[in-house]
């Protein structure tokens, strides 16, 4: 059944190949049908117009699964340590915050945050977790 949809330019046009994350995490390609699948796919952060793009997508989530096992929520008046990058230095830094949340994963302590870098690693966080350009 064809979806009914206004016009969107964010999407592929009718037949137009675009690629996929599956419930399994691989990468494939489909054709895009104006079915309701193709727009369950793109609606759910699961569609992309590249091959790279699904690739690099599917990457970033596995590096936030990696650090969320060494992170825990935040907790007011305590110190909830994130990993950010100093552009000026170009390096990674390990801050913290006590009453101030935005959208980081918090570790409780310095040793966590840094025990969570060593294992997923400077380079792949830089790329996925931050999304530092490459210079």
């Amino acid at each position: 059944m064809e979806a009914q949809v206004l016009e969107n330019k964010n999407v592929p046009g009718k037949g137009e190949k675009y690629w996929q994350l599956t419930e399994a995490g691989n990468v494939d390609w489909d054709n895009w049908d104006n079915e309701e699948f193709d727009y369950d796919v793109w609606n759910n952060g699961n569609g992309f117009f590249s091959k790279e793009d699904a690739e690099f997508e599917r990457e970033r989530r596995k590096v936030i699964k990696e650090l969320k096992e060494f992170a825990r929520p935040f907790i007011k008046d305590q110190y909830n340590h994130y990993i950010c990058y100093q552009h000026d230095f170009n390096e990674i830094r390990v801050e913290g915050a006590i009453c101030f949340q935005d959208n980081n994963l918090y570790f409780s302590s310095v040793e966590k945050t840094w025990e969570a870098i060593k294992v997923v690693g400077i380079d792949r966080i830089k790329k996925y977790y931050l999304q530092v350009p490459e210079v």
